[in-house]
């Protein structure tokens, strides 16, 4: 995960509506602290290390929720899990087990497929 790319992307979303955000992030242990010195900072290269991890952290959370509400994403997830489930047989078999499971319990993975998936849609 690039902790400044992915917090910078957040920080995209997140001017314009930092209303609608300063209640989910303190939700997700964010302090008023925090929350303030995201609205001062025109850049992320101008936050504290550990912020920038949380905010980072947080776009991927953001991209996977809204991964989790696309219904024609879903679709393309589930058609690249049963072409990786095809092919039992084969001595791959161990290696397409292990993408499923990554596909399954990796939200930053997930995150990044969506992320793929909007580019090319």
């Amino acid at each position: 995960m690039d902790y400044y790319d992915n917090a910078n992307k957040f920080m995209g979303v997140y001017q314009g509506h930092e209303h609608e955000f300063a209640a989910i992030l303190k939700d997700d242990g964010f302090s008023m602290g925090d929350i303030s010195m995201m609205k001062k900072a025109p850049s992320v290269w101008q936050m504290p290390t550990d912020l920038v991890i949380k905010v980072a952290k947080e776009y991927v959370y953001y991209l996977a929720e809204q991964a989790a509400k696309d219904p024609e994403f879903i679709t393309v997830l589930n058609k690249i899990k049963s072409t990786l489930s095809s092919g039992e047989e084969e001595p791959y078999a161990s290696t397409a087990h292990a993408y499923r499971q990554l596909l399954d319990n990796n939200l930053d993975v997930y995150a990044q497929l969506y992320e793929v998936y909007l580019k090319h849609k």
